[in-house]
């Protein structure tokens, strides 16, 4: 129950308990009198009636137009005020407060704007002149992702936890080709990803030999332990594998670093490693997942290549489920949104677009979008195409809902499925899931009934408006990346507002959305969401 609710149950609690009381004051002075003063009372009474009748319904009137003014001034301010403060000490520090109401209230406000612009220069002064130690460790990582993203052999770093810490683009384009030769129908990105198994890529007993060789004693800098991979992929050729140790010797906590190196033409066995590698003749570009970046939804760039280092990982790993009390600023998300060709998919509507987008630590993997038009089998109603743009020409000869959802299920595997209106997009992912013998188990969480618990003030709570009121960047509307973009932004801005709420994990957060789903009309908020035009 809203402060709305809670607000007006009281005065019309008040305004009955004043009724209730009245009557039964007027009760008991009426058994008191005699029969004859009765009578005479009745007499006159019956012929007022009307007056008093208008008297009282124009003095309720008065009342509830009273308290609305009291509600609207004072009340609502308030509420709203204290969202607007979560925003500015939670989300972010250049929010400034608007609010409507009494002077006192608006001085309170101007108040916190002023505290807001100190925060906000703190903030600025302590990123810019901070600590010299973090900022060399900062400059530092920025030095390797860099050097890492120029070189030409593919380079992977990994955790003690063997999970990817940073990769190049070199290793995204080996592995591409190594998962081709193996026949895999899965997006590149769903494999090589921050915070993935490296075992997700190589053979683990070879993986598990050269480990063992390179974190012996006996490791020989000049000949690091390495492995094979071969196929077609290579034009006949074959890809060697060499592991190096990171950190010191005597620290507990080590890394180490994959190196893939490409070879063509056919090769044996004995192949040694004074042979060079041979220049692979120059790929296609390439785009999100190892495809083409042609047939994309309207409006969607290009997206930046991989080459951003999570640090962080190097201290603890990234969970792995159960994820129910894993905080909410670690846990691994996929953010996801749906294009249809409408909205009933009992009906025979089908999806037409799915694009998602990973969060790890509360932080966008802006690198590892995936992103797919889906052939319907159908035709897509104008109504639609208006709607996001995407007609039947665009689709044509693009993958099945089948063979998209199948991907889906691998890129999102170990993570929380997030979605903004996440009802009508489940409906649709599990239908067809079902049809095609595709199950998500994944744990879900509507940023729409997050935002309704926080900004309990909104009366609306699309996307575009949930957005701006959190200033967060609206990315192409209607395009299912652009949506999917600007519902992990809003996530991003979530988490910290939640945690001083005192909701912080995944289970907590779920009880959030069971909770505030009876308070939202959701009937209403798919069409609103989704296909509502810009």
């Amino acid at each position: 129950m809203n402060i709305k609710q809670k607000y007006w149950l009281l005065s019309l609690g008040f305004i009955g308990f004043t009724l209730a009381f009245l009557a039964g004051m007027v009760t008991y002075a009426w058994l008191k009198l005699a029969p004859e003063v009765r009578a005479h009372i009745f007499q006159s009474t019956d012929q007022m009636m009307g007056f008093f009748f208008l008297g009282g319904m124009l003095l309720l009137i008065i009342l509830l137009f009273f308290l609305n003014e009291m509600f609207q001034t004072y009340i609502l301010p308030l509420d709203r005020l204290t969202e607007e403060s979560n925003v500015v000490t939670a989300a972010d520090s250049s929010h400034r407060v608007k609010v409507q109401g009494c002077r006192e209230i608006m001085q309170l406000a101007d108040r916190m704007n002023q505290a807001a612009g100190q925060i906000q220069q703190m903030q600025q002064q302590a990123s810019e002149g901070g600590h010299p130690d973090r900022t060399a460790l900062d400059l530092e990582n920025a030095y390797l992702a860099q050097a890492l993203f120029h070189l030409p052999q593919g380079i992977i770093l990994c955790n003690p936890w063997n999970q990817i810490v940073s990769f190049n683009p070199g290793a995204r384009e080996t592995c591409s080709r190594i998962l081709e030769s193996w026949g895999s129908g899965e997006y590149i990105i769903s494999y090589l990803g921050l915070g993935r198994s490296v075992y997700d890529l190589f053979p683990g007993e070879q993986l598990d030999k050269a480990l063992q060789t390179a974190f012996s004693s006996g490791f020989d800098k000049q000949s690091p332990p390495e492995f094979s991979v071969e196929g077609a992929y290579l034009w006949g050729g074959k890809a060697r594998i060499r592991v190096f140790p990171l950190g010191r010797g005597e620290e507990e906590n080590k890394g180490y670093a994959v190196q893939l190196e490409e070879y063509g033409g056919a090769r044996t066995a004995d192949m040694g490693p004074d042979q060079e590698p041979v220049s692979a003749k120059a790929p296609e570009k390439r785009g999100y997942f190892g495809v083409s970046y042609a047939g994309l939804d309207p409006g969607v760039k290009e997206r930046p290549g991989p080459g951003r280092m999570d640090s962080g990982l190097l201290l603890r790993p990234a969970p792995v489920p159960p994820l129910d009390e894993v905080p909410l600023d670690r846990l691994p998300c996929t953010v996801f949104d749906l294009e249809t060709t409408g909205l009933d998919p009992e009906g025979g509507d089908e999806i037409v677009s799915l694009s998602a987008v990973r969060l790890l630590n509360n932080r966008l993997l802006d690198e590892e979008p995936l992103h797919q038009l889906i052939d319907p089998g159908r035709e897509i109603p104008r109504k639609a195409v208006r709607i996001h743009g995407i007609n039947g020409e665009m689709v044509e000869g693009k993958p099945s809902a089948k063979q998209v959802l199948t991907s889906f299920r691998f890129y999102s595997r170990n993570s929380v499925l997030v979605s903004h209106c996440a009802e009508f997009d489940m409906v649709f992912l599990c239908k067809k899931g079902k049809e095609a013998g595709i199950h998500l188990e994944n744990p879900v969480l509507d940023t729409l009934l997050l935002a309704a618990l926080l900004l309990s003030s909104s009366k609306d709570l699309s996307l575009d408006a949930t957005a701006k009121r959190l200033e967060a960047t609206t990315h192409s509307r209607h395009s299912s990346l652009g949506d999917a973009l600007t519902a992990a932004e809003i996530y991003i801005k979530l988490v910290p507002m939640l945690a001083n709420e005192g909701v912080r994990t995944l289970s907590q957060a779920r009880q959030v959305c069971r909770r505030m789903k009876k308070c939202v009309d959701y009937s209403r908020n798919p069409r609103r969401c989704n296909l509502q035009p810009s």
